[in-house]
Order: C-alpha cells, then structure tokens, then sequence
C-alpha cells in the first residue's frame, strides 16, 4: 500500500493506493476507473486500486461530453482512447511530459514574452495581463501564471529571451563586464576607491547574470593597487566587500497536473 497526500479545499488529506491483490485481499470494491465517479474506488489500467476525489462532465465546442477527474496523484481527462496509469505518475513520467509539452506552447512563449518586455521595461510585473495571456480560462488567472513562473524550465526561458532580446540591442555579458572594468580603470586612474569599490560590485554582480536571481550572501576579496591602498590606508592591502542578490524560490506546492507525493507503507 502507498500513501498519498493531496491538498483539497487548501486541507491535506491522505490517500491509500493498493495494488490490486492488496485490494482484493481487503474486500475493497472498485469499478474501472472511466465509469467511476467521487468517492467510488477506482482501478486504473495498470492494476492499482484508490479512491476517485471528484469527476466533472464537460461539454466540448462540438457538443460532445468528456469528463474530468481528480485522482489522490493527480488529475486526467477521460475519453475512448485515454488510459491511466499509476506508475507514471509515481515515476514523474506524467509531470515531464506535461512540463515538456508546456513550454513548447504559443500561450506559454507569449507570456514569457510578456514577462521580458515586463521586466526591462523597469516597470513591476503585472501578473493579471500575465494570466489572461497564459490562462484567462482560469479562476484566478494571476495565480495560475505565478505558479507557471515558479517553474525551472520557465525561469530557464526568461533568461534566454531576456539575453537574446539585449543581444539585439547590442547588450551581452561581455560587453556589460567590459563597461564595468573601464568603469573601475577609470576609477582607478582618479585614485576614486568609492566608485572603484562600486564597479567590483557591479561586476561581482553581473557575473551572476540577470534576470535569474539568488540570495547571495557572501564575501569576495578584492586586490588593489598599493597607490589606491595607500589612500585608505597604508596597511591594508585588502578590501572585503560583501553583497546581496535578490531571489526567486521555488514554490514545492505547485503540482499541475499533479506530481507524486507519497509513502510506501
């Protein structure tokens, strides 16, 4: 038996999934999962037994009804050809290709898109034309496209078409290090160890990369030149600087369509 949890109404409750033999063994009644509805045992088609949370009927721009479930390990739509497997989902196969699929989509690039422009535009994001960009089906739009934003792949995204877009204006990694060390030259020419100190900063900074950001708390040694030394103050020879980068956690709650979570017992 595995133990799943799931949250529902924002509350956590815990699922049991039995393989068949267990289920037979318990005298646990079940049907085939496609004729299940809320709360009846369901078996899906490779042999695993749980309980079906809830199922909705919808009607398609065609007329023709399909359903939808939600399952202790994730959701599915039904249909004549779709089958359920269990293990997949327990393998984060099920996850992957969703993900995989996502990215490739025109709402997903578009809001991504949106995001970029967003971004170097200086302006604070606006996540509700976000949402109605990638999902304004949704309830909360804003919410859905926050969740997707959490997401590596997509973070990964944001960076590329954030360098491609400075790309085009003439703006790489290279030439922002470049500005900032004849920025320190300069600095260093005017024996200025404030901005000098300012240009390190930068850089340490930039070497990082934007827009993919981390909390950063740390501390690099910087060599200066004897002259400049000499101005602060003749015995050190070393500066500490110490700097913080603003970060984006990854939000482990997010499961759409559903990643497995749970206990062998």
């Amino acid at each position: 038996m595995i133990t799943l949890d799931r949250k529902i109404n924002n509350i956590k409750r815990l699922f049991n999934v039995y393989s068949k033999a267990e289920a037979d063994e318990k005298e646990v009644e079940y049907i085939y999962w496609k004729e299940a509805t809320a709360n009846n045992y369901a078996i899906s088609d490779d042999n695993y037994v749980f309980r079906v949370i809830s199922k909705k009927t919808y009607k398609d721009k065609y007329g023709a009804a399909r359903s939808f479930y939600k399952f202790p390990f994730g959701n599915k739509w039904g249909g004549k050809k779709a089958v359920l497997y269990f293990k997949s989902y327990q393998s984060g196969e099920i996850q992957e290709n969703w993900e995989k699929k996502e990215m490739g989509k025109t709402r997903t690039k578009n809001a991504v898109n949106a995001y970029v422009a967003m971004m170097l535009s200086k302006k604070p994001i606006d996540w509700n034309i976000l949402g109605n960009i990638y999902r304004p089906d949704q309830k909360i739009p804003s919410a859905t496209v926050k969740r997707l934003f959490k997401m590596d792949k997509v973070q990964q995204m944001v960076e590329i078409k954030t360098k491609s877009v400075l790309a085009d204006k003439g703006i790489t990694k290279d030439s922002i290090i470049q500005t900032i060390l004849d920025a320190i030259e300069v600095a260093r020419h005017k024996q200025d160890a404030g901005n000098m100190l300012k240009g390190a900063d930068n850089l340490a900074d930039y070497l990082e990369m934007k827009p993919t950001k981390r909390m950063i708390t740390d501390t690099m040694q910087i060599d200066v030149t004897s002259e400049i030394a000499d101005q602060i103050e003749k015995e050190e020879k070393r500066l500490l600087v110490t700097r913080e980068s603003k970060s984006t956690e990854k939000d482990e709650e997010w499961r759409e369509p559903m990643q497995f979570n749970g206990n062998e017992a």
